[in-house]
């Protein structure tokens, strides 16, 4: 996210769910926010991702993941986004 961890931590804390997210890169980690591919590469780069498929529902977000050289699925809007991956990958 190009938001700060300050703003994005939290509600993945509440939530329940920080603890399935092996990484978080947020503003702080980069020095130039999407649509540079910077935020992705690094992800990729510390996760030893080889063909991320990055999940974006923003224009600046899709250009960031193309620019990165990745395979992007652009989400419609955030409740659909289960459904949406697992119909990518073939689970739906």
């Amino acid at each position: 996210s190009s938001s700060y961890k300050s703003e994005v931590e939290p509600p993945l804390v509440r939530e329940g769910i920080r603890p399935y997210f092996q990484l978080l890169i947020t503003g702080e980690d980069v020095q130039h926010f999407k649509p540079s591919p910077e935020p992705y590469l690094l992800a990729a780069k510390r996760l030893g991702a080889k063909r991320p498929l990055v999940i974006e529902d923003s224009d600046a977000g899709v250009a960031s993941g193309l620019a990165a050289g990745f395979e992007v699925l652009r989400v419609s809007s955030v409740d659909k986004v289960g459904r949406e991956v697992r119909e990518r990958v073939g689970l739906g």
